[in-house]
């Protein structure tokens, strides 16, 4: 008798492997990415950047346990100057960002997320299929 046999164990093995590739693509890929956002970000405000504080105070970190990438506002940066209040942290970028006292909001991190939105989402794509493709490998 004449039979075809199909041994799926090798494709088996990939799907087994497949969420540890995906991730590890991912992972990389948000981290780029946030990394790309901060940067634009740091470029996009409207501020002139005397002291580097606004700068600084724009961050990236990329948490393992909720798989959260995160662009936003470091308070632990930014020194005031002011004389009475030397050496105070202050949430600085916030206050450009959302305005603050005569200052008008500077959607800053919005606007680089903007620009950045259609990349993001091709990028995000291209990681999955990357991760797919390392595990069937």
């Amino acid at each position: 008798m004449m039979s075809i046999n199909f041994n799926v164990k090798p494709l088996l093995g990939a799907f087994n492997d497949m969420p540890g590739s995906v991730a590890r693509e991912l992972r990389k890929t948000m981290k780029q990415e946030g990394v790309e956002i901060q940067t634009l970000a740091r470029h996009v405000h409207r501020h002139n950047t005397r002291s580097g504080s606004l700068n600084e105070s724009i961050q990236e970190r990329f948490d393992n346990e909720s798989f959260t990438e995160t662009v936003g506002f470091n308070p632990n940066t930014a020194v005031v100057n002011d004389p009475k209040r030397v050496g105070k942290k202050v949430d600085y970028g916030k206050y450009v960002h959302e305005g603050h006292g005569s200052w008008a909001p500077d959607k800053f991190l919005y606007e680089a997320l903007e620009k950045r939105e259609a990349l993001i989402r091709e990028n995000l794509e291209a990681a999955v299929r990357r991760g797919i493709e390392a595990a069937i490998k």
